[in-house]
């Protein structure tokens, strides 16, 4: 709390300094005495929080205190502080356009946006301007907690927001006048760790704005800083040289619609908020955030436990993507930041807690794998009013929650925490394995969708073809049935034919045997009429006839040869 009073004390001592000055070197003259201190109102000034405060008073001072901490400073030759930096400084580069972020610059940058500033929001933008003027946190000192969320539910005015950023987060320093933002951006360009950036940016659709800042963020991140300041989420990257985070990438994505503020600013802005989510301590963030769910909803809780449903995941999603695809709305995720701004992190919980709140009777209704694939999807936050004033109205009980959490770290469990390191690392490989059995699942579902629709396909081939086959079936047995018809006219047809031709070889025949007989009466007569005649060596022989020849002998007639013979 000390550095809330900084600022008074400070003021007093520039006043004893320059009393003195003016007194003059005589050691005669004794120093003007001191104005009376108006102790009135800071008697009862708290600038503490306690147990029954609310969480956005608790959130709000603690940020505060984060912000005047030197553990949100960058250690690093690249910078100067520009509190430091005279405006009438000659040492600096004309050419540098690195934007000086101390107080005078602020006021200068301040009444040159009052002029756009709308009048009918007057009210608003002169609060705004307040806060941008209010160096000492009155606001806090004096406990406004109620009227700062009311204003922060409205959002911060577009074009105050940026002033608003700096002047909040303290961005105090600016780039050493020997370097320049322009200057960086070539060499982030030419630079190792920027060899994949580039590419790893095209997947992450950032548009070309943003591609000079995020590269001298990785350039610095990797290349200028000894240790990295915190692990960037990220996958298929090289360990050496990681790309920024995606809460990075997602929050410069957001300040990228923010007017009024440069490229260095942004910058510097991205460097305090990787540093706030480095110093989150995020497995008691997690443990706040089902604690609260626990107590406000506990039978919305208790059913998705029953149900096996893994929320750290759900929460990981929220705080490194920064909403991504849970949250469309620009302007919504600008009131957020500006919450975050400054409460910090914990109105992500606020807002996890309101979610469920609001589809607790859907939650309800839901099981298994329904369940899961509803919290996980984007109607879980999409088809909600979101509105910042339902979710300040929920006030979990963050200090007894981080007690909980550091009361189980420091009792016997503690002893086991290299057991405890070994599950953990199993539960995220078993994670994985869930995760890959899942695509995979997917995979078979979607080839199982295809050979559904083939055998659709297929059914309906098939019975056309057996359609089809009916069809030729039958014609089939009406042409058996014509060609029988037609066969048996066609050997009624031959048989006629043929008794014709019989027909007319009998007639034939009966002429040729009745010319026979004739003739044979002929000659008998003639045989009658010159005697018996008696036989002669000359005579013909009698021929034995086989059996055949007799059958044939006694019904055929004689032929002309054997009559001739017997002539």
């Amino acid at each position: 709390m000390a550095s809330l009073d900084t600022a008074v004390s400070v003021s007093s001592k520039e006043n004893v300094s320059t009393a003195i000055s003016d007194s003059g070197s005589s050691s005669s003259l004794k120093p003007p005495p001191l104005p009376q201190r108006n102790t009135a109102d800071s008697g009862n000034v708290r600038v503490h929080y306690g147990y029954t405060d609310s969480i956005g008073t608790i959130s709000i001072i603690r940020q505060a205190e984060l912000y005047s901490s030197s553990s949100l400073n960058e250690v690093s030759d690249l910078f100067v502080n520009s509190n430091s930096i005279n405006s009438n400084n000659n040492s600096i580069n004309s050419t540098n356009n690195n934007t000086a972020l101390n107080g005078d610059n602020l006021k200068t940058r301040l009444e040159e946006i009052k002029s756009s500033l709308n009048d009918e929001e007057s009210d608003r933008n002169q609060y705004w301007i307040g806060i941008i003027n209010d160096y000492s946190n009155q606001y806090i000192r004096n406990l406004k907690i109620e009227e700062i969320e009311k204003y922060l539910s409205n959002g911060i005015p577009t074009n105050l927001r940026a002033l608003v950023y700096i002047k909040t987060i303290q961005v105090r320093y600016r780039l050493h006048h020997k370097e320049s933002f322009d200057n960086l951006v070539k060499k982030a360009k030419y630079s190792n760790s920027n060899k994949e950036l580039e590419n790893y940016l095209q997947e992450s659709g950032i548009e070309s704005d943003l591609v000079d800042v995020l590269s001298v963020y990785n350039y610095y991140i990797n290349e200028l800083v000894t240790t990295h300041v915190t692990p960037s989420i990220t996958e298929n990257h090289s360990a050496d040289y990681a790309p920024p985070s995606k809460f990075i990438i997602s929050v410069a994505k957001i300040l990228s619609k923010v007017p009024n503020f440069e490229k260095d600013e942004v910058f510097y802005i991205l460097l305090k908020f990787n540093k706030l989510l480095s110093l989150l301590a995020k497995d008691e963030f997690y443990y706040k955030i089902s604690r609260s769910l626990e107590d406000i909803v506990h039978k919305v809780f208790l059913h998705i436990s029953v149900q096996g449903i893994f929320l750290n995941d759900l929460y990981k999603k929220l705080l490194f993507n920064y909403f991504e695809e849970k949250i469309t709305d620009e302007e919504q995720l600008l009131k957020i930041l500006d919450v975050i701004v400054f409460e910090g992190f914990d109105v992500i919980l606020r807002i996890i807690v309101w979610a469920f709140i609001e589809n607790q009777d859907q939650i309800l209704k839901l099981d298994g794998d329904e369940l899961n694939n509803f919290i996980y999807s984007s109607e879980f936050f999409s088809s909600l009013n979101f509105d910042l004033n339902e979710v300040f109205k929920h006030e979990p009980q963050i200090i007894k929650y981080e007690n909980e959490f550091h009361l189980m770290h420091a009792n016997s469990l503690n002893n086991n925490r290299n057991e405890l390191s070994n599950l953990q690392e199993v539960n995220d490989e078993l994670l994985i394995k869930i995760n890959d059995l899942n695509r995979q699942l997917e995979n078979l579902q979607t080839t199982h969708k295809e050979i559904l629709e083939q055998s659709e396909q297929f059914n309906v081939q098939l019975e056309a073809a057996k359609s089809q086959n009916e069809q030729l079936v039958s014609e089939q047995l009406t042409l058996q049935q014509k060609l029988r018809e037609l066969t048996m006219e066609d050997n009624l047809n031959n048989t006629i034919q043929a008794n014709k031709d019989f027909e007319e070889r009998n007639n034939e025949l009966e002429l040729q045997i009745d010319e026979l007989k004739k003739s044979i009466e002929t000659k008998t007569q003639k045989l009658a009429k010159l005697g018996p005649i008696a036989p002669t060596s000359t005579q013909t022989e009698t021929i034995p006839l086989s059996e055949e020849a007799l059958a044939s002998k006694d019904t055929e007639p004689p032929s002309e040869i054997e009559v001739a013979k017997n002539d």
